[in-house]
Formats: C-alpha cells, sequence, structure tokens
C-alpha cells in the first residue's frame, strides 16, 4: 500500500477461509480418525502412511476427506485452513522444505500469534487429538466480513447479456 501508492483495503485471510465443506457433508459423522496431509514438496515423506491424501488430488475429493475428519495433521497449509474453516481439530508439521513465514502469515492473518507447530509426527497427531471439539473455534478472533466483501465475485459471475 505505501511502497506501490496502491488504495487496496486492508483485508487479512486466506480465500480458502470461505469455503464450506461440500454439500451433504456431515461434520457430526466423521469417517475418518486422521488424515495426513503434506505440503506438495514433502508428499514422498508421508504417502506411506495410512491416511495420507495427496494434495494433488481433485479439490472435492481433498475438501470431503477433510471435512471426513476427525482430525488433521500435515504441512500443507491449505490442509490446515481448510480444516479450521471447517472445524476439523488440527496441528501444523513444520516444513523441512517451506519458508515458516506462509505459516506464520496464515496463522497472524487470522489475529493468532501462538498456535503450536511440531517438527515431530507423533506430538503433532496427539495435540490435535487433545482439542475438545465442543469449544473449538480456532477462527474465533478473525471476522471474515472483509475478505468475503473483497474477494472479487464478480470476475466469476456469468457475462451479462446484452439487450
Amino acid at each position: 500500500m505505501e511502497n506501490k501508492g496502491l488504495e487496496v483495503p486492508e483485508v487479512y485471510g486466506d480465500p480458502a477461509l470461505l469455503l464450506a465443506p461440500p454439500e451433504g457433508t456431515d461434520r457430526r459423522h466423521e469417517t475418518r480418525e486422521l488424515t495426513v496431509i503434506p505440503n506438495m514438496n514433502e508428499i514422498t515423506k508421508f504417502k506411506s502412511h495410512p491416511a495420507f491424501i495427496s494434495p494433488r488430488r481433485p479439490v472435492k475429493n481433498v475438501l470431503e476427506t477433510i471435512a471426513a475428519s476427525e482430525v488433521v495433521v500435515g504441512s500443507s497449509l491449505h490442509a490446515i485452513v481448510l480444516a479450521e474453516a471447517f472445524g476439523v481439530p488440527c496441528a501444523l508439521l513444520r516444513s523441512a522444505v517451506e519458508s515458516p513465514f506462509k505459516y506464520s502469515d496464515y496463522f497472524e492473518g487470522t489475529n493468532r500469534f501462538d498456535v503450536p507447530t511440531f517438527d515431530d509426527f507423533s506430538s503433532a497427531v496427539a495435540h490435535a487429538k487433545s482439542i475438545d471439539k465442543s469449544t473449538y473455534e480456532p477462527l474465533e478472533a478473525w471476522d471474515p466480513t472483509l475478505l468475503r466483501e473483497s474477494f472479487p465475485s464478480d470476475l466469476w459471475a456469468p457475462p451479462r447479456q446484452a439487450h
């Protein structure tokens, strides 16, 4: 805003936060105990885990899987963003290949400055499973209104017909 002289709204939050669980998904009936979704650069590190889901799967499949999970653990930023948006307890594994900036930027953009992250897979799973689902509101300090209002939805609107 200052360096480029542009007038833009001061809005924080990843647009994926505006996604809702896929239609027909019932969060009261989780079908997966654990889902593991790594950053795309760490797929080989986790693909042998029985709870592994590739972040390269079709979007609808990934969304349905996250929404049907009791807990999500991974180094994929968007797996964490979506789990939180859907109210699924989750834990972030620190990536061995990604800069921590994008993760801290997301957490700080949603008004959180002390979110635990983990180097150890077992600790991350234990943390996610220890979260009380009945009171879990990871985004309670973040208001989606400004992000929703600033989203350029008109770019995807059908073209208007000339009369």
